[in-house]
């Protein structure tokens, strides 16, 4: 047996249908076999889903996240309960991914010399992750594994291992913990498990066989996924080379002008990002709320890294008037008024 396993907790819908979405590219591949088997790793056996259900306990939880303050680290966790429960060889995927070849191949990829990730990202040196930094001033060697500017990061969106390497993995944790202590960089959880991995295996990779998407086409992405789901043709939208077409929707052409001019005032892109993102969503308020909050979704985190966050040009999201807008999702809404605070 080989185990594709899903790392879900919580009820957030929009992770349930990233899920129901990667499931279902991979049983396109997976009909008329038995070797390789889907199993979702959850806090309850209340998920409506055909598979099996591996459940793991609040205790457990608490343990893989040092108390729930860094959740990218149970995967780590997840991933070992797994290869525990079906002593064989794992791949934990994160639920924003989806297959575009057999997933067979990349459990080719996995032996007693070799474990999978995603992909190669670059050295820590060139990391954009400002985390790093404070690490990097420091000699640190953790079990005889140096961490310098030359160490490569891998995406951990997809980690492959060999039973037989289980304690390679475990080694995982204690470098994350080492290094989240000086830095609590958001990713040092993928650096740790592909710097444990490497000590006795080779890293393949896999970015041919699944997608794995993030970063500011995510929130669209969500939007076509839910809306394939809902009115049941997700096989087309799967069968589209390239997948996800258009991931975008059309903006309105002032608002590309008057952003323009934006930046040649500030010089800042992610400004212009940021109000191009912000009048976008106001626009698609009256037509269609789930793009409308993919746009507001991304006008947050463009702003996070401007250098020009003024209030004045969010007028309808500032602390005061933001809880006025019904169209507005309670998380998204809940990123502004946290990033206004934060700014206060």
């Amino acid at each position: 047996m080989k185990v594709l396993a899903y790392f879900l907790y919580g009820n957030d819908r929009e992770y349930l249908q990233e899920l129901q979405f990667s499931i279902l590219s991979a049983m396109r591949f997976l009909q008329n076999q038995d070797e390789i088997v889907i199993r979702l790793i959850c806090d309850s056996d209340q998920i409506d889903l055909p598979i099996e259900r591996l459940v793991f306990s609040p205790e457990e939880f608490d343990s893989w996240t040092r108390d729930r303050t860094y959740f990218f680290r149970a995967k780590i966790g997840a991933a070992l309960k797994a290869i525990d429960q079906y002593q064989c060889p794992v791949i934990l995927l994160d639920t924003d991914t989806f297959f575009t070849a057999h997933p067979a191949k990349m459990f080719d990829r996995i032996s007693r010399n070799r474990s999978l990730m995603h992909r190669y990202e670059s050295t820590l040196l060139d990391s954009p992750e400002p985390g790093w930094n404070p690490i990097l001033e420091q000699k640190i060697a953790i079990n005889g594994i140096a961490i310098n500017p030359d160490s490569p990061m891998y995406n951990s969106g997809v980690i492959g291992v060999h039973p037989s390497n289980r304690a390679l993995l475990a080694e995982a944790f204690e470098i994350l913990d080492r290094l989240y202590n000086i830095s609590p960089v958001f990713n040092v959880e993928q650096f740790a498990v592909g710097a444990a991995l490497a000590q006795k295996t080779m890293i393949a990779t896999c970015s041919d066989v699944i997608e794995h998407y993030w970063g500011a086409q995510k929130d669209f992405i969500r939007v076509q996924i839910a809306k394939a789901l809902e009115q049941g043709n997700a096989e087309n939208l799967l069968a589209q080379i390239p997948p996800f077409q258009g991931i975008y929707p059309k903006v309105r052409k002032r608002d590309r002008i008057l952003t323009t001019l934006s930046f040649l005032k500030h010089w800042d892109n992610n400004y212009r990002r940021a109000l191009l993102a912000y009048r976008s969503a106001l626009f698609y308020a009256a037509k269609d709320n789930q793009y409308a909050n993919a746009w507001a979704s991304n006008a947050l985190q463009a702003l996070k890294v401007s250098s020009h966050p003024h209030q004045t040009d969010f007028e309808c999201f500032r602390q005061d008037s933001i809880q006025t807008l019904t169209w507005l999702s309670p998380s998204v809404k809940r990123g502004w008024i946290k990033f206004w605070q934060q700014m206060n």
